[in-house]
């Protein structure tokens, strides 16, 4: 069963040549970053998630570091973070001067829930942290159910940030009663994505921030740009902004708060877009690739079995992770990892708890966090990527088997 190199990453970019046309048209365009396929890129998002606003930025981090900003979320303000999830979610936050807070995640899932924010809010509160927003991540693909979240966080008065990076062209039911797409933000103040080389939508780098409200996506879009105004009616009055008869001067710029180097280039955006293009048939695609393994992994029993799934909406699988009983396998992940690497597969594992790292444990909670610890303590990461075919999931499997029967 020789493995071809596409399975030797836990995932790879699909790289067509409609999207190598695409960047070459942008090289040759002599227009190579914040230009007009940056613009096109957010017409295009807009559409895709049924959302009013969408801002491009330079990743998904920036895209959750701007959001924070643009709601004003800085020294003194608590945030509640998912346990498990990847560092950015609560980095960004940190790096805003707030302080995180942990939510605990479901064993099976790897999701906060509505309880396990309220849990961590009440915590929170109770130690004199002022809360002021919470952070729903979206794992694997699968949302959380944020019709729940979304009245937790408005009957609180809090403001909510999904952290979208991973379910890019995904439905998720709202306290409407309806689907709409992950990035709505029909539940919640804005939501973030990332086109990084190994999402669904892959741009090599880049993010994306969605929202319903127009002065947030301006305070992002200003953010993102140094904090440069050049609105003349945002000007204070000066010999320098204004020339003799009044009119604006056209070299004339302002900072206000000072921002960051976050554009996209047209380079990365041409690419996201070309993918864009194609996001429902790359969803389709990497459903029937999960179903398959849900299927073959049902030979192992005990030992192996898929993550718990989240009724209702339509998941966009980023990743594929399977729980595994290492309690009664005869041998432990490193092991698996290695095996499977040795026979070109590659994994990965989706995440370590957040308070496991150095740089968290000043904000570490007291109170435990056996979901986040019950889920990292099995899950593995198995390939998935569009240049997957079936039969490559039926010899991973195999492999995995192997490996866990020693």
């Amino acid at each position: 069963m020789p493995t071809e190199r596409h399975l030797s990453s836990y995932a790879t970019p699909d790289i067509t040549e409609e999207d190598i046309a695409a960047v070459v048209s942008v090289l040759q365009s002599g227009w190579l970053t914040t230009g007009p396929t940056v613009d096109r890129l957010e017409q295009a998002f807009t559409k895709t998630v049924a959302a009013r606003n969408a801002v491009a930025c330079s990743s998904g981090t920036a895209a959750l570091h701007l959001a924070y900003r643009a709601l004003g979320i800085g020294p003194g303000d608590t945030v509640i973070v998912p346990v498990v999830t990847f560092v950015a979610t609560a980095s960004a936050a940190i790096l805003c001067g707030a302080r995180v807070v942990f939510a605990d995640v479901d064993s099976e899932t790897g999701l906060c829930t509505s309880e396990t924010i309220r849990e961590a809010v009440d915590r929170a509160r109770s130690d004199g942290h002022r809360v002021k927003a919470i952070t729903p991540v979206h794992l694997n693909g699968q949302s959380v159910n944020m019709a729940a979240i979304g009245c937790y966080a408005r009957d609180e008065e809090l403001f909510c940030v999904e952290d979208a990076c991973h379910a890019v062209g995904g439905l998720q039911a709202t306290s409407g009663g309806t689907a709409k797409p992950v990035g709505s933000c029909s539940d919640s103040d804005v939501a973030v994505f990332s086109f990084h080389a190994v999402k669904t939508v892959a741009g090599g780098e880049g993010g994306m921030l969605t929202c319903n409200d127009m002065e947030v996506a301006r305070r992002a879009r200003v953010g993102r740009n140094h904090g440069i105004l050049r609105d003349p009616d945002t000007f204070a009055r000066s010999k320098y902004s204004h020339d003799q008869t009044g009119a604006p001067n056209p070299w004339y710029y302002e900072v206000g708060q000072p921002g960051f180097n976050y554009r996209l280039s047209d380079i990365h955006a041409v690419l996201a877009l070309s993918q864009l293009n194609r996001l429902e048939e790359s969803v389709r695609e990497r459903s029937k690739i999960v179903a398959a393994y849900e299927e073959a992994i049902s030979s192992g029993g005990d030992m192996v079995r898929p993550i718990g799934r989240i009724a209702g909406g339509q998941t966009a699988w980023h990743l594929n992770p399977v729980l595994i009983n290492f309690g009664v396998t005869k041998r432990d992940r490193a092991y698996v990892m290695k095996h499977l690497a040795q026979h070109g597969i590659g994994t990965q594992v989706h995440y370590m708890p957040l308070d496991l790292h150095p740089a968290f444990q000043l904000d570490r909670e007291a109170s435990p966090m056996p979901g986040g610890k019950g889920y990292y303590d099995r899950v593995l990461s198995l390939p998935l990527h569009g240049l997957m075919r079936p039969d490559d999931v039926e010899q991973v499997v195999t492999r995995l088997l192997e490996s866990l029967h020693g």
